[in-house]
């Protein structure tokens, strides 16, 4: 055949047939009836920066906007003055989350950093100002509080749809400033999640994760640790905690849907043999609160996957978590392993 005289097979549409597919659903997976697909479900931790929606503050200076506290540049910022009471800057998130760190990012050696547990926010801080400042995170939605990392459904102090930091008026005039600016707000934490479940997968009880900066004290000269911090991450770790002692014999880590890294553990740990594109900058460990067990190293009540940014280049606004918002640990219940199985090579 040539161009010029094609005719195309006599071919110039397409009808397809077919019957429509509907995917499995959380009300449906459970059906037991002939033909249909059982899909069993766990509830997984996703991990990573919080979406923050909007932003208020207490009376707005000038011409700047709340939004400008949240909009990912450090070259902006929203400041503002008290009202009757104190400076506060409040941030929205779209939904409720577990919050573990809350960040007020300063280009310059002003950066604060919150952690936050089950009884609030604010210790261990680490910035200039931190036995100043408030930070809470607030719950102004009806939701059910089922849905919130808590066996026994009570709303943790850490969870909630939104972040305020605030600051009195006497405290302000203590460090003599007439008004509060922020750069940039960033929030981390956790949300529950329902995946397919994974063969052997151990059902998690909790999780938490820290982010640490780059202590700036010795290029500045100063003895006093983790008061002086930049915008730089030194390391991430996540700690995920199981409901009972397991043996773990791999861990994976997901980006949404997609594999990133997978690890085998043995009787003597867990980072060899690794699959995945960052595995020498990841140590992968099986955590154990019991000090007197004499269990292998891949047996335990939790995991830890830690990072050292020592040798990379990366700041809290483009981490990326190396590609790790899920993580799945497959192993089996401690009292269900014989001792066979414990024997060293």
């Amino acid at each position: 055949c040539k161009l010029l005289n094609f005719d195309y097979f006599g071919i110039s549409e397409i009808a397809v047939t077919g019957q429509l597919y509907v995917g499995p659903t959380p009300t449906s997976v459970y059906q037991d009836e002939p033909g249909a697909l059982c899909f069993e479900l766990a509830l997984r931790q996703t991990v990573g920066e919080v979406e923050l929606k909007s932003a208020e503050s207490s009376i707005i200076l000038r011409y700047n906007d709340p939004e400008l506290g949240i909009d990912g540049k450090m070259d902006t910022s929203a400041k503002f003055v008290s009202d009757e009471d104190s400076f506060w800057y409040h941030v929205h998130f779209d939904d409720i989350y577990c919050v573990d760190q809350v960040m007020s990012l300063d280009s310059d050696i002003y950066t604060h950093t919150w952690t936050c547990m089950e009884s609030g926010c604010g210790d261990p801080c680490e910035g200039r100002m931190c036995k100043y400042v408030d930070v809470t995170v607030l719950n102004e939605s009806n939701v059910d509080e089922s849905s919130i990392e808590d066996e026994n459904k009570i709303m943790r102090g850490n969870c909630g749809n939104g972040v305020k930091v605030s600051i009195t008026k006497e405290n302000a005039k203590k460090l003599g400033y007439d008004f509060f600016e922020v750069s940039e707000l960033a929030v981390f934490g956790r949300q529950l999640v329902q995946r397919q479940k994974v063969n052997g997968e151990i059902e998690n009880l909790s999780a938490a994760q820290t982010i640490t900066l780059k202590d700036l004290s010795s290029h500045l000269g100063i003895k006093a640790k983790r008061r002086y911090i930049s915008d730089e991450i030194s390391s991430w770790t996540l700690k995920i905690t199981f409901q009972n002692v397991h043996c773990v014999d791999e861990v994976q880590s997901f980006d949404e849907n997609t594999k990133t890294h997978s690890w085998n553990c043995f009787v003597d740990g867990c980072n060899t043999p690794c699959q995945g594109l960052l595995c020498e900058n990841i140590i992968v460990s099986v955590t154990n609160r019991r000090s007197d067990s004499v269990w292998p190293a891949n047996c335990g009540d939790g995991v830890q996957i830690f990072i050292s940014q020592s040798d990379l280049d990366n700041k809290v606004l483009d981490f990326d978590f190396f590609g790790i918002s899920e993580i799945v640990v497959i192993g089996r219940k401690l009292d269900t392993i014989q001792n066979s199985d414990f024997e060293f090579s």
